[in-house]
């Protein structure tokens, strides 16, 4: 019985994300924000299911080890603090994935040869490490989505040039 129970709560999570994500789209559009209007809407939309989808897996994980419902309000602030401070370690001091670009697209020109390599100024092992909490990801790509479409010619992040960032190709990058 405790899987039925946990199944129907995961569908109607999943199916709360899928109308979230979809309703901050609309209401991006609708207020003419940037980043709703110049990137696909695919990507729009799938950044916010993913995350609403990676919270509710966390959720579930972090529900294990609460006895009671009055510890949920006190962890639910502490997941709220570390969002909050992850924020500001990703956006302002470009922590862990050093750089500007998304953990594993932050490559730069080396001027010299001419070729794309890895920055190193990110730190190899926090990255991934922080990576494990839904935040980090989500603030990152909501980050690089706005970056994206900054400026007025910009033409923001498509799915049909998944494999790049900023007319950089992986494959030959590496």
């Amino acid at each position: 019985y405790d899987t039925a129970y946990w199944l129907s709560w995961h569908i109607y999570q999943s199916g709360m994300a899928l109308l979230f994500g979809f309703f901050i789209w609309v209401f991006g559009m609708i207020f003419q924000f940037r980043m709703f209007h110049k990137n696909d809407f695919g990507v729009v939309f799938l950044t916010f299911w993913l995350f609403g989808q990676a919270m509710v897996g966390f959720g579930f994980f972090v529900s294990t080890f609460l006895s009671r419902a009055a510890q949920a309000v006190t962890s639910g602030f502490v997941v709220f603090l570390i969002g909050f401070i992850l924020y500001f370690l990703i956006v302002f001091a470009s922590m862990p994935f050093g750089g500007s670009y998304a953990a594993p697209m932050a490559y730069e020109l080396n001027i010299t040869s001419g070729n794309y390599t890895k920055k190193t100024n990110g730190d190899p092992a926090l990255g991934p490490i922080l990576s494990a909490l839904p935040p980090t990801l989500f603030i990152q790509s909501i980050a690089d989505m706005g970056r994206f479409t900054a400026a007025d010619t910009a033409q923001g992040i498509r799915f049909s040039e998944a494999d790049t960032a900023q007319g950089i190709r992986f494959s030959e990058a590496d």
